[in-house]
């Protein structure tokens, strides 16, 4: 097997893939940025969807259980007020990356807001997911008024659809945001490490100028 470090090409070609990956895994990238965005809009355009054929269609009007006893729509809008703190995350990181390519922000700064908004989407999403009555409440619709009750309203399925759908891309939203606070620590730690190298390296020429101007005086004298 050829020796990547002899093959000038391969090297070369080594190289470029090392950057485009380092590059993709940034996370202080527009372009990972913008993708947080166009999903966490995809789940946003669902849910208020689903809020909107909810209201128009009167299926609120025979819930089954008060609000505040467990099951309620309010978990919908509490999910979608979460969203609005990673669109506020994302929109400042990419403002920032376009405004000031050069002095990029130090990565602790990811680090902390993208584990924050990782953990608090998390945990409203599971909230959601467990309280809201139309993502896991599924209940048979049976009855002579049937089509007058909650779960058997004609529109229930369609809402039920677009919050289901409206969930499943918050979850696909809360893992990118998981990847960048990974992506995050690991450039910090390389970084971290290079610059060990770096002065470790500098600490070796040093010593070794020294070594050489005490040899020339001891030749001298």
């Amino acid at each position: 097997m050829a020796d990547i470090s002899s093959t000038p090409e391969l090297a070369s070609s080594a190289s470029r893939t090392n950057t485009t990956v380092s590059k993709m895994t940034d996370p202080r990238s527009i372009l990972l940025r913008s993708a947080s965005l166009f999903v966490l809009f995809l789940s946003g355009i669902f849910l208020i969807a689903g809020l909107i054929v909810y209201a128009a269609t009167g299926i609120g009007q025979n819930r089954p259980y008060d609000d505040m006893g467990g099951d309620g729509d309010w978990t919908e809008f509490m999910l979608l007020g979460f969203l609005a703190l990673s669109l506020l995350t994302n929109l400042f990181f990419i403002f920032k990356a376009w405004k000031s390519p050069d002095k990029p922000l130090h990565l602790g700064y990811y680090i902390g807001f993208d584990l924050f908004v990782w953990l608090a989407l998390l945990s409203i999403w599971a909230t959601g997911l467990a309280m809201s009555r139309f993502v896991l409440a599924v209940h048979d619709c049976y009855g002579s008024y049937s089509t007058e009750t909650f779960f058997c309203h004609p529109k229930w399925k369609v809402a039920r659809g677009l919050f289901v759908t409206g969930y499943a891309f918050a979850m696909l939203l809360i893992v990118h945001h998981g990847l960048l606070f990974a992506f995050a620590a690991r450039r910090l730690d390389l970084e971290a490490r290079a610059g060990r190298r770096e002065r470790r390296a500098g600490r070796v020429v040093v010593e070794d100028e020294e070594r050489l101007c005490g040899e020339k005086r001891e030749g001298a004298a």
